[in-house]
């Protein structure tokens, strides 16, 4: 059964991200990263993905990729 559509749309790119972090890996990256994180933006749908090597690396990634998302924004 699927969820019923709450009739909220977000009306600009940031105003609402879906991240997740994955578990350790089995095996590293080549390099040797264990963990990803993934960041969806709600209004464009985009994705990103960051290979970390420590869970604790989350909150830097996300700084990161707010940027790069802001810089992107200015030059339209």
């Amino acid at each position: 059964m699927s969820f019923p559509y709450g009739g909220k749309r977000v009306k600009q790119i940031l105003e609402l991200v879906h991240s997740d972090v994955f578990e350790p890996m089995k095996v590293p990256s080549l390099g040797e990263s264990m963990y990803y994180v993934s960041f969806i933006d709600d209004f464009s749908r985009n994705t990103w993905i960051y290979f970390l090597k420590k869970k604790s690396e989350v909150i830097d990634k996300f700084k990161e990729f707010k940027a790069q998302v802001e810089t992107k924004q200015r030059r339209r």
